[in-house]
């Protein structure tokens, strides 16, 4: 099994966005991938629930994570996420129950 230091390596490490998110729409740890891809900084990401998530995306986004908090699986879902420049990206989520 690996130690918690390294796997908060490899989260660290990581090129493509890894997070751990509440149902409450806050990220509650993001690493570096979600800062260099979207511009903003850590602090703002983890301070507004679905900062980045474009508008038209954010009911289905409270809708899945309504789902996944009553039980039901959610293995894969897609939104678009506004980066600090006013561009749009693409990110598909991929959901875990745990380590």
């Amino acid at each position: 099994m690996p130690s918690t230091t390294d796997l908060e390596r490899l989260f660290n490490l990581v090129v493509d966005p890894l997070c751990i998110a509440g149902f409450d729409g806050y990220f509650k740890q993001i690493n570096p991938a979600w800062a260099r891809t979207l511009g903003y900084t850590e602090d703002e990401l983890l301070a507004k629930p679905y900062l980045a998530v474009h508008p038209d995306d954010r009911e289905p986004t409270v809708g899945a994570a309504a789902d996944v908090s009553s039980g039901v699986t959610v293995l894969e879902f897609r939104n678009r996420y506004r980066a600090l420049q006013a561009k749009m990206k693409k990110l598909g989520i991929t959901r875990t129950d745990g380590f």
